[in-house]
């Protein structure tokens, strides 16, 4: 483990290959919301009558629901840790016919510039905030998180932009929308991380060009999130560190009520999830490099909180 960051979970790693066993741990279960049933996979282990919190992982475009939760990790961590841990899944372009990556990829309207007018009439930020409220009345539940990748990433930024009444912290991993939500109120504390050769959520920003989808979109810097999030939070100055090979954190000070903001930039790392192994093929997302646990620098940043 290196100063600040923790370090690869090897058992992780394991989880992602031979994801069965982990996979028993989740319930499928669907919510009616927009007259259609929303499927989400949830892990909600014995609190034993105590308050649990609550984490809520939202997948990347293409992905589902219980795939992010084996693959990442986060069903296993909430069986040990005893929290509860949900993942719903995303509407695909047309709901008249099954999902697939190629074909009819689920992803999640994020508000930006890339949502096709065809799919604006989907409210994913109503539907996340009824299934939170859903799992409220069914459970004692202390803090609420949520977390993203890709797509999850960029719908969890304007969830929290938009609800920050309903969150605690959130987690974005390499997305956000386009142009980037200012948010309202008080947000909630953020984690931002990238990697710096990541093509579908460029460093610097510019234009995305996705083929197996013959997409095309801009995206803003990812930086700029964070300075949205720091604006907002009045926080008063940051710091620049190293905390651990390949890694860079810029971190914000004396934000308003003790909220915290951070940005880490994963060094050489494309479109993957830190830590875990890689899904897309490095043609597509960029290269795959040894990196953090993403898995645990968030978990530790929202039990911190």
């Amino acid at each position: 483990m290196v100063s600040g960051i923790p370090s690869v979970n090897a058992l992780a790693l394991v989880l992602g290959l031979i994801a069965w066993p982990v996979a028993a741990l989740a319930e499928q279960r669907t919510l009616d919301w927009q007259d259609l049933p929303r499927g989400y996979a949830i892990v909600r282990p014995d609190g034993g009558g105590q308050p649990q919190d609550l984490v809520v992982v939202l997948h990347g475009a293409g992905g589902s629901g219980d795939a992010a939760l084996t693959r990442q990790g986060w069903a296993e961590l909430a069986a040990t840790a005893g929290f509860i841990a949900v993942a719903p899944d995303a509407l695909p372009p047309d709901i008249t016919r099954p999902p697939s990556f190629r074909d009819n990829p689920r992803y999640w309207n994020d508000g930006g510039e890339r949502t096709p007018p065809a799919k604006a009439w989907v409210d994913d930020v109503g539907f996340l905030a009824r299934l939170i409220g859903t799992l409220k009345t069914q459970s004692a539940v202390n803090r609420v998180f949520m977390t993203g990748f890709s797509s999850g990433a960029a719908m969890a930024i304007r969830f929290a932009a938009q609800r920050p009444d309903l969150l605690t912290a959130v987690a974005a991993v390499a997305g956000h929308p386009t142009p980037v939500p200012q948010p309202s109120g008080t947000p909630p504390s953020l984690l931002y991380a990238t990697g710096t050769r990541d093509q579908l959520n460029p460093i610097a920003g510019g234009q995305v060009h996705i083929a197996v989808w013959s997409a095309r979109f801009a995206k803003a810097a990812p930086i700029t999130v964070p300075e949205a999030w720091a604006q907002a939070l009045a926080c008063a100055g940051t710091t620049d560190t190293r905390p651990g090979d390949g890694v860079r954190l810029i971190a914000w000070q004396d934000c308003r009520g003790g909220a915290q903001v951070r940005y880490y930039e994963l060094i050489g790392l494309g479109h993957h999830w830190p830590g875990a192994p890689a899904e897309l093929p490095e043609s597509m997302a960029g290269p795959f490099v040894p990196s953090v646990d993403g898995l645990e620098l968030i978990w530790s940043f929202f039990n911190a909180r």
